[in-house]
């Protein structure tokens, strides 16, 4: 009887054992833990169906949507066949997408993922086609969703089957045209792949959650760190930059190694993240770049290890203006050095012809003279001329100085043979070189330690005289400014709505000569010009305004942007 007794408690602990490993778990909390740890690439969006809704009602969507598609493919000749298909292919997604079911899934929490690549094959091919490794995890109100999406497909042609995995059941959807869709319900959300190993891998992450506080994603240390650092009220975008490149180097597969292939200008770079958050008119956007000491080159040391400085120049800076750039990370004399030791023979001896004529004109060898400009540039775009047959910028740019003396006596010798008209600006000397009898009359000043070069006198004397309104007072500026009166390595103020005008009428241009060129050509960029790609630059206007302030710190690179948009209709 004891003996029964004690196999009894024995069998029952055995069962609340089993019962606790395959019912119970810690409560479920995020669709990321369904998504891989090592994951490549991931977006999370909070509500993709509002995103769009705005999107569509914006000025560029309306314009989009307002295209004459079937006219403009008509007088572009595209072929019978192809259009059938395009024209098909794109109605059913539309009709797909705009469904009232698929609103209802994006219009929760959605993550997109791109999940690293399985393991190779000898010859260094992935054994699972590269297309199969990305997933969308959507969270579901109702389980009723899966059928009605499988049944709303039907325009895919597609037969489906049902399929286990560890007791979970994958709907297969195979298509008519070739490949597969794979959908599952885990814990109300939604998982859906055209693999089915990262279904798979969804279950295996949940059957995991039963023993564990977190799983997926969330344990990735280096995601949750970047995560915590800003808050965004619409999509986060995180990548993993090496092994992203090594994913797109077997997705074009070729004889260079994957190692081989991540030596570029990322390879110093390891993670990317993005918040994206909106608030009224505007929207928000930080980039948060990590960094690999050990894998940046030296210029790359160099420039990203330079701290952040107040803009001493932005005071000064007129509202006047269509866009603005400052920078202090110029390197002339490390640029030079990477230009020298990465050029060929033929590369070598221009830069021998360089050397010799910078020799000629200053008597200073090309590294001494370099050396003799500081950290600091700067370009300020005061308008765009469309009034002649192209459109000109007007530039003014200036330049930090070590040695502003020696820079002043190389111009002056310099400009000696030609025209010059000399005066002053609330007691700065400015020069002006007299070009067409003076219709146009370049510039250039020393202030301070700064050299200031323009295309004309005007925009000297509106750096200079204490009358002309400044950039920091405008009320435009001020609605985007993200900062800009801290440190920083990086300022950029731009009136996009002006800018796009500017572009237009560049297209407009470019139109004109292919025209003139060509007549059948020039009859079919006229249409494509007119129809497609003004309407697009038209709607672009709906940006009225951006800034952008970027700054290091230690193993990190972050850019905060703002953008003005008008009111939606």
């Amino acid at each position: 009887m004891k003996n029964l007794f004690l196999l009894t408690l024995l069998l029952l602990l055995m069962g609340g054992f089993m019962y606790q490993l395959m019912y119970h778990r810690v409560p479920y909390q995020d669709p990321l833990e369904l998504v891989a740890s090592d994951c490549v690439l991931m977006v999370d969006w909070t509500d993709a169906s509002a995103s769009a809704r705005d999107f569509f009602n914006s000025r560029f969507g309306r314009n989009l949507t307002s295209i004459d598609w079937p006219y403009v493919l008509d007088q572009l000749a595209v072929s019978a066949d192809f259009r059938k298909r395009l024209e098909e292919k794109s109605a059913a997604v539309i009709d797909c997408f705009s469904s009232p079911l698929c609103k209802k899934i994006f219009a929760s929490r959605v993550v997109f993922a791109l999940l690293p690549a399985e393991q190779t094959t000898v010859s260094g091919r992935p054994e699972t086609p590269l297309g199969q490794r990305v997933i969308l995890v959507a969270t579901l109100k109702s389980r009723l969703v899966l059928p009605a999406l499988l049944s709303s497909m039907a325009w895919l042609k597609g037969k489906v089957r049902r399929l286990t995995y560890r007791g979970r059941t994958i709907k297969r959807l195979e298509l008519a045209s070739g490949g597969n869709v794979y959908f599952a319900l885990i814990d109300g959300n939604l998982v859906a792949s055209p693999g089915r190993s990262a279904i798979e891998q969804s279950i295996d992450l949940l059957l995991q959650h039963r023993v564990q506080e977190q799983t997926g994603l969330l344990t990735n240390q280096n995601y949750r760190e970047l995560r915590k650092r800003y808050r965004g009220n619409d999509f986060f975008i995180y990548a993993d930059i090496p092994r992203l490149t090594s994913f797109f180097h077997l997705s074009h597969f070729s004889q260079q190694s994957a190692g081989e292939a991540g030596s570029s200008q990322l390879s110093g770079v390891k993670q990317i993240a993005l918040f994206h958050s909106t608030d009224s008119n505007t929207q928000r956007l930080i980039t948060l770049v990590k960094l690999s000491p050990d894998q940046l080159t030296n210029e790359q040391k160099k420039l990203y290890s330079r701290r952040p400085v107040l803009n001493s120049r932005l005071p000064d800076i007129p509202s006047e203006l269509v866009m603005y750039f400052w920078s202090n990370w110029l390197d002339l004399s490390g640029w030079w050095e990477e230009v020298v030791s990465s050029s060929g023979k033929s590369g070598r001896e221009t830069t021998d012809k360089m050397s010799a004529w910078i020799r000629q004109k200053t008597g200073l060898e090309i590294d001494q003279f370099l050396s003799l400009f500081g950290q600091e540039f700067g370009i300020n775009v005061t308008q765009i001329r469309t009034s002649g047959f192209f459109p000109v910028p007007s530039l003014c740019c200036f330049l930090e100085l070590e040695e502003p003396a020696m820079v002043a006596g190389i111009l002056e010798k310099g400009l000696s043979g030609l025209t010059l008209w000399r005066d002053t600006i609330d007691g700065v000397p400015v020069v002006s070189v007299m070009i067409a009898h003076g219709l146009m009359r370049p510039s250039y000043a020393v202030l301070d330690n700064y050299l200031l070069v323009a295309d004309s006198r005007k925009q000297i004397e509106q750096l200079l005289a204490e009358k002309t309104s400044r950039l920091l007072d405008d009320e435009l500026f001020k609605t985007v400014d993200t900062g800009m009166s801290k440190p920083a390595n990086v300022h950029l103020f731009a009136r996009t709505s002006l800018i796009v005008d500017s572009i237009k009428e560049l297209v407009s241009w470019v139109g004109t000569v292919v025209a003139v060129r060509d007549g059948a050509a020039g009859k079919k960029s006229k249409i494509l010009v007119d129809q497609v790609i003004l309407p697009l630059l038209d709607g672009l206007k709906t940006f009225k305004a951006k800034s952008v302030r970027g700054y290091a710190g230690p193993g990190e690179v972050i850019f905060d942007a703002v953008v003005l948009t008008e009111p939606a209709n």
